[in-house]
């Protein structure tokens, strides 16, 4: 761009000069015209990027899909990745790969259309930029052949019409640059549009207090208007264990992600020791790096505090794990889901929160370890509050109170006689 500045305002003058004042024909007499070549190279520059803009219109768009669809196909890869045990147990490779052609082929059909449309685009941005250098000759002809001015002086504005003609022409010469900035450009844009248009409807408010966990007026519901709670009222002291219960639909981890500030249809109030919360879900995250690294997630490692890590991993049964603390390898697709689930009770009693919610977080351990983990939660950390939520009938008795979640948004809070 700079030096198309710079070429214009060079070569602007000489050309200006070198053109004279050409005699123009018109309704039966001649019009001098001064600089007759400036204008013509203006006037040619304009209908030429206006003509290479309506030949490229398409390319923005197509950009922006093959960007699309290879992002997609991308996406398709990793997944299977992440999900190859589960593919091959279900013997889909011959889905999957039906699949990955579709992609495949949507994206290389995007990208022949793509390349014939610049080729379009290159072919006259050549023919264009090529024929700014034979008009000033047809023009200046007559005045060369009449003895006007020598054949430097012809050259001379060749040259001069080209450089002004060029620089003004800068965009013919980028287009296929601009629509690919164009096509990323539409991508931010469409994702911050986005965003502006995600509404906050929550009217939670989660509060901060030191001890305990209340729950005022909670009323809960699904994006399709359903009610899932209606004047939900929960008051939980430390040492507290709830356990959430219901059939499926019926809203157990809404409630969770509710009371966590996570899930935007609600109103409310819930009050707990936000910066001391921690939530285990179903399905462990386990980030990359090294082992001990994901047993702290997502406080930073405390070696002054490697015995304790080891006692826990015992206690929980991950004590053949105790020796590749240090190892940096896929976790998540090395341990079992089982192995993650109690990797997450070793997180939690690492981290000792005010506030424990597990989501299904022993959904794959078998009753003993389940029992085990539940015990040494309450053993270790004798003043943290655990809502659970599950549906084996195995953790009403490792909990104080129960809490039934029923159709019509209406549910029961009731306590455990004799809990484990």
């Amino acid at each position: 761009m700079l030096t198309s500045v710079v070429s214009l305002f060079s070569f602007l003058h000489i050309l200006w000069q070198a053109s004279g004042l050409v005699s123009v024909p018109f309704a039966g007499e001649s019009v001098v015209i001064p600089g007759l070549l400036v204008w013509i190279a203006l006037v040619y520059a304009l209908l030429g990027t206006g003509l290479a803009f309506w030949l490229g219109r398409a390319l923005p768009r197509l950009n922006f899909m093959q960007q699309r669809r290879e992002a997609d196909f991308r996406f398709s890869l990793m997944r299977l990745r992440e999900n190859a045990d589960s593919v091959a147990q279900y013997r889909g490779e011959a889905t999957e790969n039906a699949r990955f052609n579709q992609r495949l082929e949507a994206a290389l059909e995007n990208f022949w259309t793509l390349v014939k449309k610049q080729k379009l685009i290159m072919d006259y941005s050549t023919f264009y930029l090529r024929s700014a250098t034979v008009i000033p000759m047809f023009i200046m002809a007559p005045q060369f052949f009449a003895g006007a001015f020598p054949l430097g002086r012809l050259t001379q504005i060749s040259v001069a019409f080209g450089e002004v003609h060029s620089a003004i022409a800068y965009l013919v010469e980028v287009f296929p640059e601009l629509s690919a900035w164009k096509s990323v450009i539409d991508r931010l844009i469409g994702f911050q549009e986005r965003l502006d248009k995600v509404e906050v409807k929550s009217n939670v408010v989660v509060g901060q207090q030191p001890k305990g966990l209340q729950i005022k007026d909670l009323d809960i519901w699904l994006p399709n208007g359903r009610r899932l709670l209606n004047s939900f009222n929960l008051s939980l002291e430390p040492g507290d264990s709830l356990l959430i219960s219901a059939p499926s639909g019926y809203g157990k981890s809404t409630l969770i992600r509710t009371v966590t500030g996570l899930w935007p249809h609600a109103r409310g109030c819930a009050s707990y020791d936000r910066e001391r919360a921690l939530t285990l879900s179903q399905k462990p995250y386990l980030p990359l790096g090294s082992l001990r690294e994901a047993l702290w997630y997502p406080n930073q490692p405390d070696r002054d505090a490697d015995a304790a890590l080891r006692l826990h991993m015992q206690h929980v049964g991950l004590q053949h794990l105790s020796e590749q603390l240090d190892d940096e390898l896929d976790w998540s697709q090395i341990l079992s889901v089982g192995e993650q689930q109690r990797c997450a009770f070793v997180r939690a009693l690492l981290a000792r929160p005010a506030v424990l919610f597990l989501d299904e977080s022993s959904s794959a351990l078998d009753a003993a370890n389940e029992a085990r983990c539940y015990q040494l939660l309450k053993q270790t950390l004798p003043e943290t509050i655990l809502i659970s939520v599950g549906h084996n009938a195995s953790l009403e008795r490792l909990h104080w109170q129960v809490l039934e979640l029923q159709s019509e948004a209406q549910w029961v809070h009731r306590k455990v006689m004799q809990p484990v």
